[in-house]
């Protein structure tokens, strides 16, 4: 979307997005500003969730990809019980190269049935909040 203003009050979605992290970026772009509500509205007929079930039936994975990605995670929480890595970080970790068809739906579909399997838990996603500038005080001469 490319949207990097803090007074965004709404976000209109003209179809579903490819993937839940998709709509989260895209819908986070509204109310960054604490001081307005935001609001986010998804618009999409029937013909658009068969276009996904169809998308969904095409990222079934292998148990070797899941366990790829089981792998990743272990490696990933070798230190420290609870992260915070995207799919695309996570896919990088195991190994998958970036071209890979719908790579971040994949890894997010490998970590469902790992959670469901009873490997790990996730839990509530945490934000993370990257500086894109410093701005600093001059220094006084001493």
């Amino acid at each position: 979307m490319g949207v990097d203003k803090k007074d965004v009050g709404m976000v209109i979605h003209y179809e579903i997005s490819d993937s839940l992290e998709n709509y989260i970026q895209e819908a986070g772009r509204a109310g960054r500003d604490e001081k307005i509500v935001a609001d986010c509205f998804v618009l999409f007929n029937e013909e658009d969730l068969s276009k996904h079930f169809i998308l969904l039936n095409q990222t079934k994975l292998s148990i070797k990809e899941i366990q790829q990605v089981w792998k990743a995670i272990k490696d990933i929480t070798k230190f420290r019980s609870k992260v915070s890595n995207s799919a695309l970080e996570i896919a990088r970790k195991a190994g998958w190269d970036d071209n890979v068809v719908e790579i971040e739906t994949r890894v997010t579909t490998a970590i469902a049935a790992l959670e469901d399997a009873g490997y790990l838990k996730r839990g509530q996603n945490m934000p993370r909040i990257f500086a894109n500038s410093i701005l600093a005080k001059p220094h006084k001469k001493l």
